[in-house]
């Protein structure tokens, strides 16, 4: 999966990876299932897009009977473990780290739902697809991509239906407070601006699209199409 990546892809996965592996416990911990009532607050006050990005996701997904679904950058499957519950038919995901697709993979099997969820360790910009997809998801991806059009422009090409994704925002004080915390990890990190996001997905033909901006994210909807409610 990383055989035709150039010097400096390879390091900037490498890096991306080993953030991921290092922080995946904690990064899981963000839904805050069994969190004290002080750390459920904390996250609400700082962290409540997460919650914020998969409510959405899921309330304008539509019906997933049947359906196939490639989560890109699926962390610990909290994603594409709810797809396999609403019942798509072929859930594949995709991450870089193995610990985050470890805890992915344990929890497609404590849910029941493993012999529909295939995870794979693999970069999205050079793995190879069988498309069709009804849903793209890529929640968290383009905070550590360095150049996003390609990977939006794959996403069409692999797109039957509906594609989300979110974009964290550019000028405010916690993109810098985030951008001097990744610093001692040499994690990269990006940031946007809504006519950033509006001219990526312009031009990288889908039918329609909606940007909302969620606390310190744009979510994206998109259709291949052009038919989404």
């Amino acid at each position: 999966m990383f055989g035709m990546m150039t010097g400096r892809e390879r390091d900037t996965a490498r890096r991306v990876g080993r953030y991921f592996e290092t922080h995946s416990r904690r990064y899981d911990e963000l839904y805050g299932e069994r969190h004290s009532p002080v750390q459920r607050l904390v996250n609400r006050l700082l962290h409540r897009v997460i919650q914020e990005r998969f409510d959405l996701t899921f309330a304008r997904c539509g019906p997933l009977g049947g359906k196939r679904v490639l989560d890109i950058g699926c962390g610990s499957g909290r994603y594409a473990v709810r797809f396999a519950q609403e019942g798509a038919a072929e859930v594949v995901a995709i991450d870089l780290s193995p610990r985050m697709l470890e805890l992915a993979e344990a929890r497609a099997r404590a849910a029941g739902v493993a012999d529909r969820c295939r995870f794979e360790r693999a970069d999205f910009a050079r793995a190879a697809f069988r498309g069709p997809f009804d849903i793209i998801t890529a929640i968290g991806l383009f905070d550590y991509v360095a150049e996003p059009e390609p990977l939006l422009v794959k996403m069409r090409g692999l797109s039957r239906g509906r594609a989300f994704a979110s974009f964290p925002m550019r000028w405010q004080v916690r993109a810098l407070i985030r951008r001097l915390s990744f610093l001692p990890s040499g994690c990269p990190i990006y940031f946007y601006d809504r006519r950033d996001v509006a001219r990526l997905w312009a031009d990288a033909g889908f039918g329609r699209w909606e940007v909302v901006a969620l606390d310190r994210d744009y979510f994206v909807l998109a259709d291949a199409d052009g038919g989404f409610d």
